[in-house]
């Protein structure tokens, strides 16, 4: 038969056990909740990245298209010069053609 003293004793080791069994879970909540907040703050991380990386892409491209169109642009004005320059040579070349043809006909 049990004593008063052993019930108690008993009763003890069962609220001891209870109690640990209750900080074992308290700590595995508590490692499960920073384990999530890491990997939401890694994810968070990891998505600023990507923003990062293609706003800098994003800024490459425009700079690739206004070096493309400013040399489209120069390529024109070449071309403009390049016609005016034979055009004025076209029409020595008729000065001259007219000066010979009078000096011919003197």
């Amino acid at each position: 038969m049990l004593t008063y003293k052993d019930l108690q004793v008993k009763k003890k080791k069962k609220k001891k056990k209870k109690k640990k069994k209750k900080k074992k879970k308290r700590k595995k909540k508590k490692k499960k909740k920073k384990k999530k907040k890491k990997k939401k703050k890694k994810k968070k991380k990891k998505k600023k990245k990507k923003k990062e990386e293609e706003e800098e892409e994003e800024e490459e491209e425009e700079e690739e298209v206004i070096i493309f169109l400013e040399e489209e642009e120069e390529e024109k004005k070449n071309e403009e010069e390049e016609e005016e320059e034979e055009e004025e040579e076209e029409e020595e070349e008729e000065e001259e053609e007219e000066k010979e043809e009078e000096e011919e006909e003197e």
